[in-house]
């Protein structure tokens, strides 16, 4: 069953039809590659053993798209934590976790955090 006027679906696949009128071959339609899924990330202040019941949402209610105004936002987030003595930092990883946010993979970073997670979603 179509979607809208211009997609449809066949065997999970998205088509693209011209808009008002139907396919003159409906087998010779182009295929539109599906877009990979966006990330979020989610910093929470947690136990030392990162268990997923100290994790409050509640409380920790930003998320941060993966966007480069986003990670760096998320960065500073990540650093005032730091130098509020809120979370600590695992054999002074300082410049990994920085590089790890801001180029790398964030949940990456959370392994050299200790009292803190960062945690990866898809979005929508």
């Amino acid at each position: 069953m179509p979607n809208s006027k211009k997609t449809a679906e066949t065997d999970g696949e998205k088509v693209r039809r011209r808009p008002g009128r139907p396919p003159k071959n409906p087998d010779a339609v182009r295929v539109v590659k599906n877009d990979p899924p966006k990330k979020a990330y989610v910093f929470f202040n947690c136990d030392a053993d990162k268990s997923q019941a100290s994790k409050n949402i509640f409380y920790n209610n930003e998320i941060f798209r993966d966007v480069n105004a986003a990670r760096k936002a998320l960065w500073d987030k990540v650093k005032e934590e730091i130098e509020e003595g809120r979370i600590a930092l695992i054999d002074d990883q300082f410049t990994k976790v920085r590089h790890e946010i801001l180029d790398g993979s964030p949940v990456e970073a959370a392994k050299y955090l200790q009292f803190a997670s960062i945690d990866e979603m898809i979005i929508h």
